[in-house]
């Protein structure tokens, strides 16, 4: 789904697995999607929060 308010799918929606993937990554865990809509979810929330405090986000147009 695009942005604009869309709802997170039932894997997005459920925090458990979202923390398994988050876990699992070793060394780097990019994320490439609709901030808009992953923001509908509280993990991603508050992901994007600590990545943009510490200055880990891109938007596409900065890497294109």
């Amino acid at each position: 789904m695009d942005g604009g308010g869309a709802q997170v799918g039932p894997l997005l929606s459920d925090v458990r697995r979202v923390n398994v993937a988050f876990t699992r990554a070793k060394s780097k865990l990019i994320v490439i999607g609709s901030r808009s809509t992953l923001e509908n979810s509280a993990a991603f929330l508050s992901l994007f929060g600590l990545a943009g405090r510490k200055g880990w986000v891109r938007e596409v147009a900065d890497v294109w």
